[in-house]
């Protein structure tokens, strides 16, 4: 197994790893090791996987937002070649920690397959915060594709004195697809913890969130905690199937399963361009380091452009 591959480490900003296959699938590939993307106070760092990259990893669980704020992973697809994260049956944690602000965005551009993430075992979101985190979100958007595994998959989870948990969402859009072969718990309160306001928002036509017979709680409490409050789970205009069971409040939880519906953070006009290629055009004139894997047949192309940050948005760009 391989080891880990910090973008932006111990107070280290503004990084970005590029996985570019230049719209061949599988010319830039990225393996053998896990991903931290923002780690011990690593702030604003991308991971950009697009026009057919690919990552797969072979270690320990990977971060986006460890103890950091303001970092995204993308995996963007609509172009020729799929663009593909593979979690290795291993953890994914978006916002650790008291991690922040922290964006996991699957656009797949309008095309069904060509932005995928799977073999991920267990999703965790905004997961165990030292000291408060806040606003995490994993966005599956225009066709984009999360397979997750049979692990317990959660939005907002704080336990052993872990204290405050809100705002963290997991939402579906534009046609995206979820399909989960474990539960799904949205605000999971054990020990001397507090969570709010985390949500589950499944919206627009031909968006699914498919459980493999698994269930789905909105706001539990295991443990001697301070509260679970108003843990939202939103179908608007979406479809969710092949639920074992929904469980809306447990152990004293007050919840609400259909509203007041919570601000969303998606954008059906342009996803990608919001969560990912604005972020990385703002950052670029105070980036650190750009790490740029690309398909050898454009090498020449790029070694004769006047910088490395001439033109990565334009080839990235979806239709």
């Amino acid at each position: 197994a391989g080891g880990t591959l910090n973008v932006g480490y111990s107070g280290g900003q503004s990084n970005v790893l590029w996985i570019d296959g230049a719209g061949v699938s599988g010319s830039a590939i990225l393996t053998n090791c896990s991903v931290s993307v923002g780690n011990s106070g690593a702030n604003n760092n991308s991971m950009i996987i697009t026009n057919g990259g690919r990552f797969y990893y072979d270690s320990a669980g990977s971060y986006v937002g460890n103890a950091a704020a303001d970092n995204v992973l993308c995996v963007v697809g609509g172009g020729a070649g799929a663009s593909i994260y593979n979690g290795g049956n291993r953890t994914l944690y978006v916002g650790s920690g008291n991690g922040a602000r922290n964006t996991l965005v699957i656009d797949g551009g309008g095309i069904l397959g060509s932005a995928v993430m799977t073999n991920v075992n267990t999703l965790n979101i905004a997961y165990r915060p030292a000291s408060g985190s806040s606003n995490n979100v994993v966005i599956v958007t225009n066709r984009g594709v999360l397979a997750l595994g049979a692990g317990t998959h959660s939005i907002g989870n704080a336990d052993n004195n872990t204290y405050y948990s809100s705002d963290n969402g997991l939402e579906i859009a534009a046609g995206g697809r979820v399909y989960s072969a474990g539960p799904l718990i949205v605000g999971n309160m054990a020990y001397q913890a507090c969570l709010a306001r985390n949500r589950l928002v499944v919206r627009d036509a031909d968006s699914l969130l498919d459980m493999g017979a698994k269930n789905i709680t909105v706001g539990i409490e295991t443990g001697n905690g301070y509260g679970v409050s108003n843990s939202f789970f939103v179908i608007d205009a979406g479809l969710v199937t092949n639920a074992g069971s929904v469980s809306i409040g447990m152990s004293g939880v007050a919840n609400e399963a259909n509203g007041p519906v919570p601000p969303y953070t998606t954008s059906t006009t342009a996803p990608w361009k919001r969560h990912c290629a604005s972020r990385i055009a703002a950052q670029r004139p105070r980036t650190n380091a750009t790490v740029r894997l690309v398909s050898r047949r454009h090498e020449a192309a790029f070694a004769a452009a006047k910088s490395v940050e001439s033109k990565p948005l334009a080839r990235a760009k979806t239709s």
